[in-house]
């Protein structure tokens, strides 16, 4: 993959095939799953489900324990059972009827099915001391699954799972959110640690904490304040479109993980 299509790529699976396992962290990828089920809240309605996408992001910054994680676990995998079972009778009612056009009804069964699937994938976190018994973390396959689950729930066709996956809107916005997380590696970017002035650390830790990237142009501000000359880190704090838990010029301020 050259650098533009890399740029342009629409195709979060094959952005994720540029990074070998271990090439960027756990957390990156994690935080990348977490922000695709973010961005499909308006589907994602079962409390059960949202709340678990919260205790896994703040399992990533190790805020969450093990009952906490257990307990939302268990009631996600109540959900995916109910759903499930809803989806499939749906699916043989619409088969023997012949009719594949989805009513509201299905479509609101269609989305929580794969909205709860994509929180099934996202339960395994991450390999933390305090989370007890875990699994080992097969970090790409997971976030390619959630990306996949997440497209399809909000896609309104009622197809087989890869095929809404492909057609689904949602994938060139995925595939943004990892250029915004992973960053560009045709360019890797460092900092003078001059920039991290107090104005600078403090401005971007509320970014972070708050959500708040609507406030990433007065961050570039206040790093130009400081003596930032990167084209890269300030064109990036000015660029209209998504920024995430995980944007990577945050990170690189913050001296988060890679």
């Amino acid at each position: 993959m050259t650098e533009q299509e890399w740029l342009e790529c629409a195709d979060p699976h094959a952005v994720l095939g540029e990074y070998a396992f271990g090439t960027v962290s756990d957390r990156k990828y994690r935080l990348f799953a977490v922000a695709c089920c973010r961005r499909i809240e308006h589907v994602m309605t079962d409390q059960r489900t949202r709340h678990l996408v919260d205790v896994v992001e703040r399992l990533v910054e190790g805020q969450a324990g093990d009952d906490e994680w257990q307990q939302a676990t268990g009631d996600v995998a109540q959900a995916c059972a109910e759903y499930s079972s809803a989806f499939a009778v749906m699916f043989m009612e619409n088969l023997a009827s012949g009719n594949y056009i989805l009513s509201e009804q299905d479509s609101l069964i269609h989305a929580q099915h794969f909205a709860t699937g994509a929180a099934w994938v996202l339960r395994h976190p991450l390999a933390t001391p305090h989370i007890s018994g875990l699994p080992p973390y097969e970090t790409t396959p997971n976030a390619t699954e959630v990306a996949r689950w997440t497209a399809t729930a909000v896609h309104p066709e009622y197809e087989n799972d890869q095929d809404c996956f492909w057609k689904s809107p949602e994938r060139p916005n995925q595939s943004a959110l990892l250029r915004d997380i992973f960053g560009n590696p045709f360019h890797p970017v460092t900092i003078n640690p001059a920039w991290r002035t107090l104005t600078v650390i403090s401005l971007a830790q509320a970014i972070y904490d708050e959500r708040a990237f609507d406030r990433l142009p007065i961050l570039a501000d206040a790093l130009e304040d400081a003596g930032c000359d990167s084209a890269d880190i300030l064109n990036h704090c000015r660029q209209p479109g998504e920024h995430v838990r995980g944007c990577w010029c945050v990170d690189l301020i913050l001296s988060k993980d890679r």
